[in-house]
């Protein structure tokens, strides 16, 4: 049997080469793509809003009301 000789030019051996060691060195990230940006996590809010406000009551009597149910049980 006669030997098999490599017909790849030496300029076309070294780019593969190079290609291959970069490729070996390259993480595989299979989150790419697939994270959710921040923008799109995070919540309008409007500055005007006062929720606890709203629960209360303008005076905060409410809140008396809930304390003393709270109490009497």
């Amino acid at each position: 049997m006669t030997k098999r000789r490599n017909r790849i030019k030496p300029k076309l051996m070294e780019a593969l080469q190079m290609l291959k060691f970069m490729l070996k060195k390259k993480r595989l990230d299979f989150m790419d793509g697939w994270k959710t940006p921040i923008t799109n996590m995070q919540v309008d809010q409007d500055d005007d809003m006062n929720t606890l406000q709203d629960i209360l009551g303008a005076e905060g009597t409410e809140l008396d009301k809930m304390l003393e149910a709270l109490v009497e049980d």
